[in-house]
């Protein structure tokens, strides 16, 4: 190797070496010294380059040996005892000194004897099990070699270990397995240990690194451990290892991926009750197939025929009632008779001596007649997947409606089959039967997916001229009143609730809504809770809004006498949203309007970030509001509002003393008197709440369960923390 100059072979080693110093990954490292290698094997300059670096006694330039070792063909024999030695030091990564030593083992012959103290470098300071592995994933690097064969053998039979429960003395294999089939103990880090002891260990870990799959493994081990309440304690050993806000996290975490609510009082997971879907009912032609129901319209030439089934009962099978013939049967019951008649008058005149031509275009012009008017008919029929969706709610829905308690699965048929009705059927012809349906249900608390379902077809009839926002809000009214469960109401609303993007769409929904709820008796406290247990129906009224439901909630008590009326005429939101154009577009916060008196002036907007003019906001009593005179030709006066200024050619005095006015009504006393309203509750709200109580199995406590969230203990604790 030359010692110096600036020659091809220095180049490419300095090229090599800068590119080592570069790698900042482990398979750039690797790269860059198999190209080292190659480099060294093309000049045959490999045992000079080794030979000096092993000179070093740096631990760097030693490791920087292996990594050659492991990479040079071919190895000089001179340099392999003092590669051997470096096999055994620890301080270097076993994967480098298998790779190295394979390489040697490669350049010696099968029967050497340096093979024992190449094994023997590799076994040093490790246990029997350890080594046995070391030799295993040496083994794959070479080729089969007996020496090396027969020692792995020796280390295994050396590795058995011995219970100590029992004393039997198992391979590690067996010996984990042993553990815990005989004696519930765990075989972890090369130590028995109690499993619950483990978990513990696992739970601190994951509480460290947030390494998800440990919790994993500590839920299923503890529910092997303890069906009943073993993931209660996963959760309880959870709950004192971190600080609140990280144990509330992860539990609520924990509570969404699995549909369920934590219990308050001692942190275990409580799923909610399997939510069960409508089962889905075909709708294809003319026929209705779903849950064990079938129904069928089919022509059979001259008759409809209807056939019904639900499960082995056979509810109908017969003509189509309404709709008994078919074309065919229609053309054969009124054309073909006088057909047939006006060809028998046309072969018995020269039997009875009178002329046919009269009698026999009459009858062929009465059977044209007819068949244009059968035509004319059928070209409007009704097609066979309205008339069997019709004929479902005229024989079988009132089966069932009239079923005291019918089965869950014949109320899953049902809402099944009103969700395939949308846009099927005569709306008008099953108006009366589902309105009975959405009454019973709510009644008799059939489960929610029927009433959702219901309520969700009965929506979709509505006439297309109607205001889809104003039915909605009168659906809500159900719930408030208790009509309706409020599970199902979320189900409803979330199917049916809209573009929630639409400005003016929202602000409507969400005024008309909390005026349902105002009205029912509902307050500003029960309708935040409710949002949580209900979130669907929450965001359309936004429940998240403590301090604008209780602005509302003060200007609904407001209403009744309309007590702003000493500062002057109004028109409250609630009456405003009634109607579809409105300034709510333009300031979904609006609480009252004041019409402009003349044409000079505009409305005066009052809102809960303020008092509006134009395009200027009153936030508070310190805001400028002033008139000034204007000099000079025309005159006038200019209403000085913060930054804007407005012309008017009287003095504005009374203009300015409204807003005012106004704006001392507003942060003096409307907005201070609100926020004394935010946590107040009723009995109402408190028994929505409590039907949604459930009971912890780990403590057999009870609960309000909120979907993904920490429970509440009682149908007051909204200021409980979360």
């Amino acid at each position: 190797m030359p010692s110096g100059g600036d020659t091809p072979e220095n180049r490419a080693l300095a090229a090599g070496m800068r590119k080592i110093s570069l790698a900042r990954t482990s398979e750039a490292r690797s790269a860059a010294f198999r190209e080292l290698a190659a480099t060294l094997n093309d000049f045959g300059q490999g045992d000079i380059f080794l030979t000096r670096v092993l000179a070093r006694s740096d631990t760097n330039a030693r490791r920087f040996a292996l990594e050659l070792a492991a990479r040079l063909k071919p190895l000089s024999r001179s340099l392999i005892p003092n590669l051997i030695s470096l096999l055994g030091k620890s301080k270097y990564p076993s994967r480098l000194r298998i790779s190295a030593a394979a390489n040697i083992i490669l350049h010696i012959p099968a029967d050497s004897p340096l093979i024992p103290s190449i094994l023997a470098a590799l076994e040093r300071k490790v246990a029997p099990v350890r080594a046995a592995e070391r030799l295993a994933r040496l083994m794959e690097q070479i080729p089969p070699l007996e020496a090396v064969r027969r020692r792995r053998q020796e280390l295994l039979e050396q590795s058995l270990a011995a219970c100590p429960r029992c004393g039997v003395r198992l391979p590690q294999g067996d010996f984990a397995r042993h553990l815990w089939e005989s004696h519930q103990l765990r075989y972890e880090g090369e130590r028995v240990q109690e499993p619950w002891q483990v978990i513990e260990d696992w739970v601190n870990t994951y509480l460290q690194k947030s390494r998800g799959e440990l919790l994993d493994r500590c839920c299923e081990l503890a529910q092997i451990l303890d069906p009943a309440g073993g993931v209660g304690r996963v959760h309880d050993l959870l709950a004192r290892g971190g600080t609140p806000s990280d144990q509330h996290l992860t539990l609520r975490t924990l509570a969404a991926e699995q549909h369920a609510s934590v219990c308050p009082h001692c942190f275990a997971i409580v799923p909610f009750t399997e939510d069960t879907e409508p089962t889905p009912v075909l709708l294809a032609g003319g026929l209705l197939l779903g849950g064990g129901f079938r129904m069928e319209v089919r022509d059979r030439f001259l008759l409809n025929w209807l056939d019904a089934t639900v499960g082995e009962t056979n509810l109908f099978s017969g003509p189509e009632p309404g709709h008994a013939l078919t074309r065919r049967g229609m053309v054969c019951l009124f054309v073909l008779p006088m057909v047939l008649l006006a060809g028998v008058f046309a072969v018995l005149p020269p039997i009875l001596g009178f002329h046919p031509v009269g009698p026999v275009c009459s009858l062929l012009f009465l059977a044209c007649l007819s068949y244009l008017g059968i035509r004319m008919h059928w070209d409007h029929e009704e097609p066979a997947s309205d008339r069997v969706v019709d004929h479902a709610w005229d024989l079988v829905v009132p089966r069932f409606l009239r079923m005291n308690d019918p089965e869950p699965k014949d109320q899953l048929l049902i809402a099944g089959l009103a969700l395939a009705s949308i846009n099927h059927g005569d709306a008008e012809y099953r108006e009366k039967t589902l309105s009975q349906g959405i009454q019973s249900a709510g009644e008799n608390r059939w489960s929610d997916a029927l009433t959702a379902s219901l309520m969700m077809l009965k929506h979709e009839d509505r006439e297309p001229s109607e205001d889809e926002v104003f039915l909605l809000a009168g659906r809500f009214a159900d719930a408030c009143t208790g009509k309706v469960a409020w599970g199902a109401m979320n189900r409803f609303f979330a199917k049916t609730s809209g573009d929630l993007k639409n400005r003016t769409r929202r602000s409507r929904l969400r005024i008309l809504m909390l005026r349902q709820a105002f009205q029912a008796g509902l307050e500003p406290g029960d309708l935040r809770q409710l949002g949580r247990l209900a979130p669907e129906v929450g965001v359309c009224y936004a429940s998240e809004d403590s301090a604008g439901l209780s602005r509302l909630r003060l200007l609904w008590i407001y209403r009744e006498n309309r007590l702003w009326q000493k500062v002057g005429a109004a028109a409250s939101v609630f009456d405003l949203a009634m109607y579809a154009q409105s300034y709510l577009e333009q300031r979904p916060d609006l609480l009252l309007l004041q019409p402009a008196p003349n044409a000079e002036e505009s409305p005066v907007l009052i809102c809960e970030e303020g008092i509006i003019y134009r395009e200027s906001v009153l936030s508070g009593m310190e805001d400028r509001l002033v008139i000034r005179a204007r000099t000079g030709i025309g005159g006038g006066y200019d209403l000085v509002v913060n930054n804007h200024r407005y012309s008017f050619k009287k003095e504005p005095t009374n203009l300015l003393n409204r807003l005012k006015a106004w704006r001392s009504f507003l942060f003096n006393e409307f907005l201070p008197r609100a926020d004394m309203l935010q946590n107040r509750h009723s009995d109402l709200g408190d028994r929505f709440q409590n039907r949604h109580r459930r009971q912890c199995n780990a403590c057999r406590r009870q609960f309000i369960g909120l979907p993904g969230e920490m429970g509440l203990t009682g149908a007051r604790a909204d200021e409980e923390e979360e």
